[in-house]
């Protein structure tokens, strides 16, 4: 008996009609939600109107006002809208934390701004998200440190691990010293 509440909603899923993006009537509703039509993303608002058309292969979640949205094979940036503010031009993009992005171009990551600049180099292997405003790096010999949002180490590449900080310290695990 209750397989049949679950399968009418199956069911009844399967016929939902798509809005029109054109007739949203509440357009002060900034959240958005993913939905899925065939192999297309899109987005509808709090009240369930489509607001942004799946028309993307790939889209990610809205943080800080942006969705990293794949068109035409790369990453760039959609406001809740549906406009591209970033085009698409990476080959993978995460979502916004504390106002940068990790980007993908050529097997190369880097953090970008919500105008799409890179706003320091990026001499590291790996990149992590900000988080208080530091982030986790390891560099290309596997040894990891912590750097700012101005990409300065404060913490400096001689670890071989850093476990979570909790209240401005962290158990790190130093590298072997190999003997020359």
């Amino acid at each position: 008996m209750k397989t049949i509440p679950f399968l009418l909603a199956i069911c009844s899923l399967s016929f939902i009609q798509w809005q029109s993006p054109q007739k949203i009537m509440h357009p002060e509703d900034q959240n958005r939600f993913r939905i899925v039509d065939g192999d297309r993303i899109g987005f509808i608002n709090t009240f369930g109107e489509v607001v942004i058309a799946p028309v993307f292969r790939n889209a990610n979640t809205f943080s800080e006002g942006l969705c990293a949205a794949r068109k035409n094979g790369l990453f760039g940036f959609i406001d809740v809208q549906g406009n591209f503010v970033i085009p698409p031009q990476f080959d993978f993009a995460t979502q916004f934390n504390e106002g940068f992005a990790i980007a993908f171009k050529n097997g190369k990551s880097f953090y970008i701004d919500r105008n799409g600049n890179s706003p320091f180099h990026n001499p590291f292997q790996t990149i992590r998200a900000f988080q208080n405003g530091r982030a986790y790096v390891t560099t290309y010999s596997e040894k990891m440190g912590v750097i700012n949002i101005k990409g300065e180490l404060l913490i400096d590449t001689v670890f071989s691990q850093i476990d979570k900080m909790i209240d401005h310290r962290a158990i790190v695990r130093a590298c072997r010293m190999i003997p020359v």
